[in-house]
């Protein structure tokens, strides 16, 4: 067997793959069409795959009641300094092992 055809997945492995991918994406899709329904909708018989009618009443609430917005914001505050911390720890520990030597480090003559 060349190593061409060794390498290429067979169909019957694309089409699990197309079909368990499908799998994943349909609740998903299905939860997002629901966000725009009408309240009560979502729940009716039979199921309905799109809003009769698309509405932004939920999102409204989100942002109105619940105060989404100052939660979003106050998340990527924190994850903006999370990241930027730990770039800057990380960028340190890095420097060091690369430029100092350890007890028991193996370093190539050719490297320093």
């Amino acid at each position: 067997m060349s190593a061409q055809r060794r390498a290429r997945p067979g169909f019957g492995l694309t089409l699990a793959l197309v079909a368990g991918a499908l799998l994943t994406l349909a609740p998903l899709l299905w939860m997002l069409s629901a966000s725009f329904m009408a309240s009560g909708e979502a729940s009716s018989l039979p199921i309905r795959l799109w809003p009769a009618v698309p509405t932004l009443e939920h999102y409204a609430t989100l942002f109105t009641r619940l105060d989404l917005a100052r939660t979003l914001g106050n998340s990527l505050i924190v994850s903006t300094l999370a990241t930027l911390l730990s770039l800057a720890i990380t960028a340190t520990a890095g420097y060091a092992f690369a430029k100092l030597r350890f007890r028991g480090g193996t370093r190539s003559s050719a490297a320093s």
